[in-house]
């Protein structure tokens, strides 16, 4: 739990982004619909100025980018970059980040609300 509060604070003080579609930005910063629900292709994870960013492609091909635990990020204790290209489910929860109009400088003060990857799960694949 002091982790996860840890991990909250990181990402406010370090920044962070909203819940976005290729073609839509999402200005609530919510997941989309039921995301912890499905299974969605881990496209990349990319170690970025607010957090780690995780795209992810849903099974109608939309493409979502989600902000992350830096811990997913390559050569992070939870280091995901292996799953690339397969098959996953995530969990999300509710966390505060530096807002978007902050453009990066720590002592702005506003956040927002959004939901922040916390797991990332390889779906097994089905034996032959």
């Amino acid at each position: 739990m002091i982790k996860l509060a840890l991990l909250v604070v990181t990402l406010a003080a370090c920044g962070g982004g909203n819940a976005q579609t290729t073609s839509n930005t999402n200005p609530t910063g919510e997941a989309p619909p039921s995301a912890a629900a499905q299974e969605w292709t881990l496209v990349s994870i990319t170690n970025a100025d607010t957090s780690c960013t995780i795209e992810l492609q849903g099974a109608d091909g939309q493409t979502t980018m989600m902000d992350g635990s830096y811990d997913f990020c390559p050569n992070g204790p939870k280091d995901a970059a292996g799953l690339v290209g397969k098959k996953v489910t995530i969990g999300t929860m509710k966390g505060n980040v530096m807002a978007p109009e902050c453009e990066g400088n720590p002592d702005c003060g506003k956040s927002v609300e959004v939901d922040i990857v916390e797991t990332i799960t390889e779906v097994p694949t089905a034996a032959p």
